[in-house]
């Protein structure tokens, strides 16, 4: 087995052609579940995140909010709309952060410790998902739905 830098770092890292060899089919599917994602767009002072309709096609922003970065009660919001939307489609939420910047890690960090999903998004993947690279047609509603397609 060629040598590769993951097991560098982790000795027990296993790198071979079938990354399914221990899923047991009889046991709970892949995917079995419908989610309801949450975009978030992590900035220096400030945090945008939106909850997105869990069907692609209806191409619906649920709710949406402004969070300053040093208010854990707003950081709060996040965990108790989650749930509160996702009841409505038997759901669970997603947490999708774009990760153009380091202020994502706090918030991912946060909602790990509480056992939300959460997933990352590269800031390049969403630009090329616009169809833009300015940032003068930036649109958070773009953003939030690209985040969906790449996250779903």
């Amino acid at each position: 087995m060629p040598m590769t830098f993951a097991r560098l770092l982790d000795p027990s890292f296993e790198d071979d052609d079938d990354p399914f060899r221990h899923y047991d089919e009889r046991g709970e599917p892949l995917e079995d579940r419908l989610y309801l994602p949450c975009g978030i767009d992590p900035h220096k002072k400030v945090c945008h995140a939106a909850f997105i309709h869990p069907l692609p096609h209806r191409q619906e922003i649920l709710s949406h909010r402004s969070i300053p970065n040093q208010d854990l009660q707003a950081a709060l919001w996040l965990v108790q709309e989650g749930p509160r939307l996702a009841d409505q489609f038997d759901a669970t939420p997603i947490y999708v952060f774009e990760t153009s910047g380091p202020y994502w890690r706090p918030y991912r960090f946060f909602l790990h410790q509480l056992g939300w999903p959460t997933a990352t998004v590269s800031g390049r993947q969403t630009k090329r998902a616009r169809g833009t690279g300015t940032r003068k047609t930036h649109n958070d509603l773009k953003l939030f739905l690209s985040i969906e397609n790449r996250a779903i």
